[in-house]
């Protein structure tokens, strides 16, 4: 019985280790709205947990030329799936002082973008978009099975 659980005692830290998966990732880019800049305008990434909710890891604002610049390093367990959302209020109208969104973008930093060591080796690039078009929405785990429709991309805030 002692042995068991110092066998047990022992092999879980290493089971642990084994299964977690530390990345990080550099991701820029820039966005506009109607060819003007979308400025400062919140961006958030989140780690894709595909039972539970999402894990916010970041939140930052566009520049003033609606540049965005993103550095991020962290565990996971299993696997590090990031990914980028903004809530989309380009266009969007104001209804009793608050401006509600037009929909949302996601997306997911593609793996080869994603370096398996605690400081990014790899720059994702997402260019230039225009949030008046159709935006890029890439729904992961249930949201793609149910076409998204799990995923909050309605959100108000002070106009």
């Amino acid at each position: 019985m002692i042995k068991q659980l110092l066998l047990i005692t022992l092999l879980t830290p290493i089971s642990v280790a084994l299964l977690t998966d530390q990345g990080s990732f550099f991701v820029r880019g820039i966005l506009t709205c109607n060819g003007n800049a979308y400025s400062k305008m919140p961006i958030e990434t989140f780690e894709k947990n595909y039972i539970f909710k999402d894990d916010l890891l970041t939140t930052t604002t566009t520049n003033d030329d609606g540049s965005f610049y993103i550095k991020y390093s962290g565990k996971d367990l299993v696997f590090f799936n990031p990914y980028i959302y903004v809530p989309n209020y380009c266009l969007a109208e104001t209804y009793n002082g608050l401006k509600c969104t037009t929909g949302a973008m996601m997306i997911q930093i593609p793996r080869e973008h994603i370096s398996a060591s605690l400081a990014p080796d790899s720059e994702f690039v997402v260019g230039e978009i225009d949030m008046a078009n159709d935006v890029p929405f890439e729904a992961q785990g249930l949201g793609r099975i149910f076409g998204g429709f799990l995923v909050n991309t309605h959100y108000c805030m002070a106009a």
